[in-house]
């Protein structure tokens, strides 16, 4: 038996170390655990159970740490998004208010998950995950949808806007007969978005430039309903019928066309012999009509533009030639029909000089 006095000490010792409020004061571990029975209450501080025996705080007895879920923001709206197009992806972060296995995400309709950082995980109390949503409407108007975590909603909504649509009209201009070398007046094309999204980096465009110009552009970028102008100008190089194609393009794809045409003739021009002789004498053309003969006189006949036409004394003293066959030396001249033209032959027979 020991002496009083040790046994007093001993007895001392014993109540001054044992003092059960104080672990219920202490932070949890960075594991978010406590010693003994306590647990790690919401505050981070560790504190009795519940009184169900299983250490999860729930009251439950499974041992599971059934928490819930918060999630923000409670609400996106995804906006106008174009038919056929994806929107970018709208985040959503997920809260855990407790422990929580593996959360549930889910969504339907036009409306996606395009990433999940939660469905792998095990939360833990106050962990965040983010779960990313996108917008792909398939038809016009309004959608929308839930974003469900474990039976906690937010609400996602957007609305389907139709896509451009870009028409030209009229379908096909035809400009009719134009001599070669001439410009015929501009005829205007009008070119329109008769959908519901914004059209842009309209370019208009010839299949061919040979005989056919833009002449006046106003089409940049066309908004819903939206109407621009193009011309086209007939400048006909070359003699015949003339077709090309009015292609109009944009960005995303937007393409449209109409169909151009027109005669190209060319033109007529006149040339007419004079002859100054005081005998007989004649000019023929080759090609052509032209036989002027018997003397003094004049004769004409027309021909294409560009036609080369040989004007020949063929009888008589061919002294000069004069007009716009001035320079020209023998019993031809040459010319290319490109005006009208005149020919002077000048005769001389000696007895009655001119």
């Amino acid at each position: 038996m020991l002496p009083k006095g040790l046994l007093l000490l001993a007895t001392i010792t014993l109540i001054a170390c044992f003092d059960p409020t104080y672990p219920e004061d202490r932070a949890c571990t960075t594991n978010n655990e406590c010693p003994g029975d306590l647990v790690c209450g919401p505050d981070l501080l560790c504190t009795s159970s519940s009184g169900d025996g299983d250490g999860d705080g729930d009251g439950d007895g499974d041992g599971d740490g059934d928490g819930t879920v918060v999630v923000l923001p409670a609400s996106v709206d995804f906006g106008l998004v174009v038919v056929g197009q994806v929107s970018s992806p709208a985040v959503f972060q997920v809260v855990s208010t407790g422990e929580v296995s593996m959360p549930t995400v889910t969504t339907s309709g036009d409306f996606t998950i395009s990433s999940d950082g939660c469905g792998e995980l095990e939360l833990i109390e106050g962990q965040i995950c983010e779960v990313e949503i996108q917008y792909a409407p398939t038809a016009e108007g309004p959608g929308a949808v839930e974003l469900d975590v474990n039976g906690v909603t937010a609400a996602v909504t957007g609305t389907g806007l139709a896509p451009g649509d870009l028409v030209v009209t009229p379908a096909s201009i035809d400009f009719g007969s134009v001599q070669v070398g001439q410009l015929s007046p501009a005829q205007t094309f009008t070119v329109a978005n008769n959908g519901g999204a914004t059209i842009t980096n309209i370019v208009p465009a010839l299949s061919d430039a040979t005989n056919f110009t833009i002449g006046t552009n106003d089409c940049t970028d066309l908004a819903a309903g939206a109407t621009c102008d193009v011309s086209v100008v007939f400048a006909p190089a070359t003699a015949g019928t003339a077709n090309v194609t009015l292609s109009v393009s944009a960005d995303a794809g937007f393409q449209t066309a109409a169909s151009v045409g027109g005669n190209a003739l060319l033109a007529v021009y006149s040339l007419t012999v004079v002859m100054i002789s005081d005998g007989l004498a004649e000019v023929i053309s080759n090609p052509g009509q032209i036989d002027c003969f018997d003397g003094a006189g004049t004769c004409s006949d027309d021909f294409n533009q560009g036609t080369n036409v040989t004007v020949i004394a063929v009888e008589g003293p061919l002294m000069s030639w004069g007009g716009s066959c001035s320079g020209q030396f023998g019993d031809t001249c040459t010319l290319t029909m490109d005006s009208n033209k005149v020919a002077q032959a000048r005769f001389d027979f000696g007895e009655n000089p001119l």
